[in-house]
């Protein structure tokens, strides 16, 4: 779960809300919605950080509209979302919002504070300090098999790339402070977990 910086809502949302005489997210624009929530998110779920597929999206309501109806229109509550495997068939297999449905979190990805908060280890997605783990582990299954195993695809790969460069030399502090800091600047699909190893390896040079 990264951090996402929420800008002004689209001018068809802030239209629909003025003039609509009962407005409500059902009738809203949801195409200019979703335009707006993935370029926010640089094409990444809200909740996995996995990517965004044209036609598989889903806009979650943070706070649930079930609780929360005040909050249906607010632009500052609505992010995107994957699909969650929904198409499996399997409801242990879900994750982010299709298995999150009405549940209330307390873990936001608009929280500046949240990159702090939930980080990556050798067991997956991890909440430091606090009792936010099951929201990670039951109610957005961000450590489902399937997301482990991308993950665990994507930092193998950077293992590769790292032992044909060196070559069994001592891996360069200056290769990984560039490799994070390319990192840090363009959001990638499941790309915290890539640098939280690299900050790793970076830590444990002598």
């Amino acid at each position: 779960m990264r951090y996402i910086r929420k800008g002004q809502p689209p001018a068809e949302l802030v239209a629909y809300a003025r003039d609509a005489e009962d407005p409500t997210y059902k009738d809203a624009p949801k195409t200019a919605l979703r335009d707006a929530l993935w370029a926010e998110q640089h094409g990444l779920c809200a909740y996995c950080e996995g990517p965004l597929k044209a036609g598989r999206t889903r806009i979650e309501h943070w706070a649930p509209q079930s609780e929360a109806p005040e909050r249906q229109l607010d632009y500052r509550n609505l992010l995107l979302c994957c699909d969650g495997n929904a198409g499996c068939g399997r409801a242990e297999l879900f994750h982010c919002d299709v298995r999150k449905g009405n549940t209330a979190l307390t873990l936001n990805p608009t929280d500046e504070r949240i990159e702090h908060r939930v980080t990556f280890g050798r067991t997956g997605v991890q909440v430091l300090g606090g009792d936010a783990q099951a929201e990670v582990d039951d109610v957005l299954g961000l450590n489902v098999e399937s997301l482990l195993a991308r993950r665990r695809e994507l930092v193998q790969g950077l293992q590769r790339q790292m032992s044909l460069r060196f070559k069994g030399r001592p891996t360069s502090k200056v290769w990984l402070e560039r490799a994070i800091a390319r990192l840090e600047a363009t959001p990638r699909p499941f790309g915290r977990s890539q640098l939280a190893y690299l900050r790793d390896r970076l830590r444990r040079l002598p």
